[in-house]
């Protein structure tokens, strides 16, 4: 035996006893079932031939979803049965039958068709509330995160002013001398520092300071330098200094005036001279000696000065690390739950159930994404000195309005944000599907030791259609929030959408298994919630645009008036509604609101009214179909209808030869006379397709194309999530001699496949019931 494989065998058997103890315990528990509730049927899904048919049905019982609405359902349209029959009238009982759509074949989830409208208004209650629990927690835990990170950011050395701004208060000037400063460590001096370490420029003491020169005085005006304050020019410095220091062009405002440069008038800590000092002095050494000959340098003679702002320069760094690692983490956490809680809630559908992920995950993605922002770097003192708010923090920012440099710095923080968005989601699904998963095959091909388990290995990952939709919910409501104040968010939204059609078609036609057939769940949630963007855009267009120092400042008395009042609202809101440039925003924001919510209230009676009016105007109205001539349905029976048949083609590139990869597949191409552009169809290559015998060679038609391409029947049987479900199911009814009947078969052992006699007999009367006029 090779060496350490009877450890392996070891293992396996100690595995497989706790499977087996595993599978004891579920058969104990399933035996406490009720059988007989296993024969019960509370749904059936029919099939009709004919779309009319369905159509006809579905407006028989267009009311049938309404409770009251039911308790008129005509008699005919109702449910009866022999074994049902009421003592009193001795005639047989009705039961008004509720009658919908049907979600796709591949849409169904079987497990939570039995659930009833009780059951999952609670489910959802409890959801709702734990979504609302989760997100105020997140929302929490991201805020601290973004606050820690800001905080840090501040507290960090801007090392950006180390080539302008700190030489030029040494110096006096902006020109000239500043070119080739260099700061200079006076070690003989650190004996005047109360703990700091003396540094200045080209030796250049403090006493030989140069006043500060007054721009267009031709280097004859100076400003006095004893005069100044603010200036951090005294020599010592600290690397754990928090002293605030003033620009030169805070100190002698000229500079800030456009014809002399311009300068901005800002702030910076006294540690930064250190910090200046230290990547000066790696900077010379590593362009001489080399990186590590360099850094070694730094090490042995300047350790004592850079030790500490080394120390504490790498703490921030890594502590904005941990809050983006924490914001992500959260996020994923977040996403792992909300999953959940949507499979808790227990929907019909597969597309209902991923809508109810989507509008979480798109709201959480949000809610960190641009309204967090907003939170933390806000200032708006009306609110913040509100009670629990001021002891919480929030709204205590560094901008208490959307200023020149809200939009240096979060703006522009934020279309980075969004840039990075571009590509950032697609790249974890396209490294487990095109690098991951084909490693894994690669280490565990050998490991399977079962079909089973070697065709789940080569099995391709599902395509998260929820993830996708909530990521591109949450681009259009990014971008429409601050797309007013900041439009390059436009052009990235656009480019953000084709990256992710190309991705999207990338995964769903290579790398990921066939997802279900959707209905348009996902499409309609993605429409609802358009008009909540449009709202939000309006408001925050109304709130930016009405920003006086950018946009001006042209208001009527009223707002004077209002100012004058001692409500913050108005106080915050109304100079901003009522200036010129935003009063008309503001208008039509309120025509839509009220337009909005009249259609919300009266639109499904005003759309029925117009359709009942100018519908029955235009039913003559219609296109000529020319491919339609010909056929004609044929019928047999009151209750039957023989549809025609047609053979499925479709057209392919105009000019060019039909590919070897198509061919391989079933496809030829097909001759046709006239100016009609080249068109191929498929024929059967197997013998038997659904237990019909076909010629290989034959022309496909349309149904059996559309059949052979997906999930196609309700057989619960035939859907590969289930086939295990199903099995099991059978086998345990077996075991209790309960036997089921297949539709059109006599009685047959579980062993035979078939249906339940009780799904067939009431499948029969609801279709019954449903083509009765149709």
């Amino acid at each position: 035996e090779a060496k350490g494989k009877p450890k392996k065998v070891a293992k396996s058997e100690k595995k497989m006893e706790g499977l087996k103890k595993k599978m004891d315990k579920l058969e104990k528990k399933t035996e406490k079932y009720n059988i007989h509730l296993m024969t019960q049927t509370d749904a059936a899904f029919v099939s009709f031939n004919n779309e009319e048919s369905q159509a006809r049905a579905c407006e028989d019982y267009r009311f049938s979803g309404h409770w009251f609405w039911r308790r008129f359902q005509p008699d005919r349209l109702m449910f009866t049965k022999e074994t049902h029959v009421d003592k009193k009238t001795g005639k047989l009982k009705k039961f008004p039958l509720v009658v919908q759509e049907a979600a796709e074949p591949s849409n169904v989830l079987w497990e939570n068709l039995e659930v009833g409208w009780k059951e999952k208004l609670l489910r959802r209650a409890l959801t709702a509330l734990l979504t609302l629990a989760l997100l105020v927690a997140s929302f929490a835990v991201i805020y601290y995160a973004q606050l820690q990170k800001e905080q840090v950011a501040e507290s960090m050395p801007d090392l950006t002013v180390c080539d302008t701004e700190l030489p030029a208060v040494f110096f006096g000037t902006y020109e000239g001398s500043t070119a080739n400063a260099s700061i200079t460590h006076v070690s003989g001096l650190d004996g005047s520092c109360d703990g700091g370490f003396y540094l200045t420029y080209n030796n250049v003491t403090v006493a030989d300071l140069p006043d500060l020169e007054v721009p267009g005085g031709n280097g004859t005006a100076f400003f006095p330098r004893a005069n100044a304050t603010g200036l951090c020019d005294g020599g010592c410095y600290s690397s754990s200094s928090s002293t605030s220091c003033v620009y030169l062009s805070c100190a002698v405002e000229g500079w800030s005036e456009s014809e002399y440069g311009a300068y901005e008038c800002s702030t910076y800590q006294a540690s930064t001279t250190v910090g200046c000092y230290c990547l000066q002095d790696l900077t010379d050494s590593i362009s001489s000696m080399g990186v590590l000959a360099g850094v070694r340098h730094v090490y042995t003679d300047s350790w004592e000065v850079c030790g500490t702002f080394a120390g504490n320069y790498l703490l921030a760094v890594v502590l904005q690390i941990v809050s983006a690692v924490v914001v992500v983490f959260v996020n994923t956490l977040l996403k792992t739950i909300l999953v959940g809680l949507a499979k808790f809630e227990r929907h019909a559908s597969v597309s209902a159930e991923a809508s109810a992920v989507t509008i979480k995950i798109a709201f959480a993605q949000f809610l960190n994404t641009a309204i967090i922002t907003l939170i933390v770097n806000s200032n708006i003192s009306s609110i913040s000195s509100v009670g629990w708010v001021s002891q919480v923090g929030l709204f205590s920012g560094s901008y208490d309005d959307f200023t020149r440099e809200w939009y240096n710095s979060v703006g522009v923080a934020l279309i980075l944000t969004m840039l990075m968005n571009v590509v950032v989601p697609h790249i974890a699904p396209l490294m487990k599907s095109a690098v991951l998963l084909p490693l894994k095959r690669l280490a565990l091909r050998g490991s399977a030791v079962s079909q089973d388990a070697l065709n789940a290995l080569h099995e391709q990952p599902a395509f998260e259609i929820q993830t996708r939709y909530a990521f591109m919910i949450n681009c259009v409501f990014v971008t429409m929030v601050y797309g007013a104040g900041l439009p390059a968010l436009y052009p990235v939204a656009a480019l953000t959408m084709a990256v992710a059609y190309g991705a999207d078609l990338l995964f769903v036609v290579k790398l990921n298994k066939q997802p279900p057939h959707y209905d348009c769940s996902l499409a309609n949630m993605f429409v609802s919630v358009m008009p909540l963007a449009i709202i939000m855009h309006m408001a925050m267009t109304i709130y930016m645009f009405g920003n006086h120092q950018i946009f001006g400042y042209n208001i009527s008395d009223y707002v004077v008036f209002l100012k004058d009042t001692s409500n913050p609202f108005w106080n915050l809101v109304a100079p901003k509604v009522l200036q010129t440039h935003c009063l008309p925003l503001f208008v039509l924001l309120v025509v839509y609101v009220a337009c909005l919510l009249a259609y919300k209230t009266f639109g499904q009676v005003l759309v029925a009214l117009l359709k009942n009016t100018l519908g029955a105007l235009c039913s003559g109205c219609g296109k000529y179909v020319p491919e339609l001539d010909g056929l004609k349905a044929t019928l047999t029976d009151p209750m039957e209808v023989t549809m025609p048949e047609k053979v499925f083609k479709r057209a392919f590139k105009k000019g060019g030869q039909l590919p070897k990869e198509y061919r391989k597949e079933g496809w030829e191409p097909i001759n046709q006379a006239g100016p009609v552009p080249p068109a191929m169809r498929k024929v059967w290559k197997e013998t038997t397709f659904l237990g019909t015998h076909h010629n290989a060679g034959d022309p496909q038609l349309t149904w059996e194309y559309l059949a052979e391409q997906g999930l196609h029947s309700y057989q619960i049987d035939l859907n590969k999530d289930y086939e295990k479900a199903c099995a099991f199911l059978y086998e345990f009814m077996a075991k209790h001699n309960v036997r089921r009947r297949s539709v059109g078969a006599d009685e047959e052992d579980l062993e035979q496949g078939g249906q339940h006699k009780a799904m067939e007999e009431a499948a029969a009367e609801a279709a019954h019931a449903a083509v009765e006029e149709g």
